[in-house]
């Protein structure tokens, strides 16, 4: 018969750290933390790539219009370029 030996006490095997959350709650804040922090800073380097590429693109419309005839646009510009939203749903 094996005799099983028991230390009666703290049950320290089994603690967490004491306090509100377990282990698994800081790793899930951290996990939101950073990945908030990656989506917002993807966000604002896709915004910046975006308006580079709209910008060359618009220069070279614009240069090839004025280049090919001095007819005015048929649509007028606005005066501020559309705004164009990058969200995590977004598919590029």
């Amino acid at each position: 018969m094996a005799s099983t030996s028991t230390t009666g006490g703290t049950g320290e095997g089994k603690d967490n750290g004491g306090g509100g959350k377990d282990e698994s709650g800081y790793f899930l804040d951290e996990c939101e933390t950073n990945s908030r922090t990656y989506l917002e800073s993807q966000e604002i380097i896709l915004s910046e790539s975006v308006k580079f590429l709209v910008n060359t693109a618009l220069s070279k419309v614009v240069k090839k219009g004025s280049e090919s005839s001095s007819v005015p646009l048929s649509h007028p510009q606005s005066p501020t370029p559309p705004l164009i939203t990058v969200t995590p749903d977004s598919k590029i």
